[in-house]
């Protein structure tokens, strides 16, 4: 099998189980910080050593791929370490049910109204629209860099069926990770741009040599369905009224808004009791 197509099934694979496990296995924050990130490192870098692996590199082009891969690589975990900061006190001002308990009682309250806003509002940016965009513009970057390694570096090589099975495979579950990333934090719409012009700029400039090139096949599988899978669920979540307040840039209500919603109503909500409260929110 083709190295670039048994390696981005593996490292792929492995990195589509460690995000489901982060999202699912309920492991909390430790999880993102001891397994998820490093991992993304050895992933990143894992890529980069079979894409430069006896390749001659030399010149202007060696320079410029250098600086963009360190950029975007920086670009990414700034925005990684903003975006666990921030979250981690936006989720307990928004989320935590102590928090929410005192919620009645401090809207009646000019000043803690004032004062809290005057957090939370510079924190959810934080959190969840620049932490993301420096995350998600650093992966693209290094998506970019890949990219551009095996065009500049790497002869056109013939592949096999297994090949193309396992260049599809990877896709798939790399589209279905960065799809619910982006939609997650108030990207979709930017993420949505930047896959639509890395797929047309690879069809128009590649054309037939796409075949005969695994890395780059995979970046423009991954740009087609995650353009498609954005798409598709800004048509589901059309919201007319963040529309008509943010233009076509508004967002993609997130997969855990609902949940969020629902704690937050029946907490300010004056219907139930304290210890109602709890109990209900312990049940969404």
């Amino acid at each position: 099998m083709n190295d670039v197509a048994k390696f981005s099934l593996t490292l792929i694979g492995l990195f589509f189980i460690i995000s489901f496990v982060a999202n699912f296995g309920g492991f909390g924050e430790w999880f993102e910080l001891v397994v998820q990130a490093p991992y993304m490192i050895f992933m990143f870098y894992g890529f980069y050593r079979i894409l430069s692996k006896e390749v001659c590199r030399e010149g202007w082009k060696r320079t410029a791929l250098d600086l963009l891969l360190l950029f975007s690589l920086m670009m990414f975990f700034v925005g990684y370490g903003l975006h666990f900061a921030a979250n981690k006190i936006e989720v307990i001002m928004a989320e935590n049910e102590a928090t929410l308990l005192v919620v009645p009682r401090v809207a009646t309250s000019l000043e803690a109204l004032i004062y809290l806003s005057a957090i939370y509002v510079p924190t959810y940016y934080l959190d969840e629209v620049l932490g993301h965009q420096l995350v998600y513009t650093g992966f693209f970057g290094l998506m970019v860099g890949g990219v551009l390694l095996e065009l500049w570096h790497r002869e056109e090589e013939k592949l096999a069926a297994t090949d193309y099975t396992a260049i599809a495979t990877s896709s798939i579950m790399f589209t279905l990770i960065i799809t619910l990333a982006t939609v997650e934090g108030q990207y979709a719409i930017y993420a949505l741009a930047l896959t639509v012009i890395m797929a047309l700029l690879l069809i128009v400039y590649l054309k037939g040599s796409l075949v005969r090139r695994p890395f780059t096949l995979l970046m423009l599988l991954v740009s087609i369905m995650t353009a498609a899978c954005i798409t598709v669920l800004a048509a589901m979540f059309f919201d007319p009224i963040s529309v008509a307040l943010h233009g076509l840039t508004g967002r993609v209500p997130q997969p855990s808004e609902p949940s969020r919603i629902l704690r937050q109503f029946i907490f300010i909500s004056g219907n139930f009791s304290d210890e109602v409260k709890v109990i209900l929110a312990l049940l969404t």
